[in-house]
């Protein structure tokens, strides 16, 4: 597109003439740090067999978790989280703390 100037074109620049980085680093390190959040957290679980029901065919199918909508009633009137209630598909939240701006 005419008049835009791509990130990596102008981090080449940068680094062969000192041309003003479009998005400097520094304003970049909390979306770099959330990046890193995601890729170092552990795979998510897959939950089949009696957790999931499942209801209609072809791209009308749903999934459905089994008392999911208890156990959210119930953290909200609670403030308990699902992994504090004992139910099997939940898991204990992963926390990272990301830097502070």
């Amino acid at each position: 597109m005419p008049g835009r100037r791509g990130l990596l074109a102008n981090l080449l620049d940068h680094r062969a003439d000192g041309t003003p980085l479009i998005a400097p680093l520094a304003r970049t390190e909390p979306f770099t740090a959330v990046l890193d959040a995601l890729r170092d957290a552990p795979v998510p679980t897959l939950l089949d067999g009696d957790l999931v029901r499942e209801a209609g065919d072809g791209p009308q199918r749903v999934r459905m978790v089994r008392g999911v909508g208890a156990v959210l009633r119930a953290a909200a009137e609670t403030g308990a989280l699902p992994s504090e209630a004992g139910v099997p598909w939940a898991v204990k939240p992963y926390v990272v703390d990301l830097p502070v701006q």
